[in-house]
């Protein structure tokens, strides 16, 4: 039985600190202004295009943007259990503390695919990271990790697919 006690300590704790990051206290407590973008670009300079993936809190309301020269623009209302749950994955890189998972690698122009920067921001905290398949000099890719840091891009990607339906009509 102490054993079961023990796992609800840690998991309520753990959600105590998720909670203090998104939340401000008060009551009822009010979610903090923050975002996750992912910037993706084919190419290197002058040929370079590039899409935005935005998930956004301000002011206790939560949106998801897409943002691309081929595809338009669009948006749309997230729920909040929503953010609460692509935060409590984005958290698993450790991003505001010391023993950060990821840092941001430089555009690789031979590299096989897009290169992404994911950014999250809240309460205050900033962090950066990229991914991006790359191949060494003999062939192999040579970032082992590049599945574990696309999961995180793709996260967002998928949210934002879900919920960024409406199209914004640029004005000609």
């Amino acid at each position: 039985m102490s054993r079961w006690l023990l796992l609800l300590v840690l998991l309520s704790a753990g959600c105590s600190s998720r909670s203090k990051l998104l939340y401000e206290e008060g009551d009822p407590p009010r979610l903090k202004d923050g975002t996750i973008t992912v910037k993706t670009s084919w190419g290197v300079g002058e040929e370079a295009s590039q899409d935005t993936r935005r998930i956004r809190c301000r002011d206790g309301r939560v949106t998801a943007e897409l943002v691309s020269h081929a595809r338009g623009h669009f948006i749309g209302e997230v729920p909040v259990a929503r953010w609460e749950k692509i935060w409590s994955k984005m958290l698993q890189t450790r991003p505001f503390t010391k023993k950060k998972m990821y840092g941001v690698e430089p555009d690789d122009a031979q590299a096989q695919g897009p290169y992404h920067l994911i950014s999250m921001e809240v309460g205050g905290h900033f962090h950066q990271f990229s991914a991006q398949l790359r191949r060494n000099v003999l062939g192999v890719f040579s970032t082992g990790d590049v599945a574990d840091r696309l999961a995180y891009s793709d996260a967002v990607a998928d949210l934002v697919s879900e919920y960024a339906r409406r199209e914004l009509k640029a004005d000609k």
